[in-house]
């Protein structure tokens, strides 16, 4: 699914504004894929969006993060964000 530019740049804004973080940069320019923030990678769909939509406690996705990339950042081994401690 595409998603408009405006769309993402309003979840986006809310994300930063969450966290009090900002976006780096788009993983090979591809805008509203998989971002770079600080020395974090988000998946527009499957983390940022689901962490607005959800409104998810500011700390939970950080909370989540690092426990993914103690599994070894392979999500077939430790569970989406979106299942993360609903």
């Amino acid at each position: 699914m595409l998603w408009s530019e405006a769309l993402v740049n309003e979840y986006v804004e809310k994300f930063c504004d969450k966290h009090d973080v900002y976006v780096d940069f788009w993983i090979a320019d591809k805008y509203g894929g998989i971002c770079l923030i600080g020395d974090n990678f988000f998946d527009f769909i499957e983390d940022i969006k689901v962490d607005i939509d959800k409104n998810r406690h500011p700390d939970l996705i950080w909370e989540w993060y690092g426990k993914y990339i103690e599994a070894g950042g392979k999500k077939e081994y430790f569970p989406k964000y979106k299942y993360y401690k609903k």
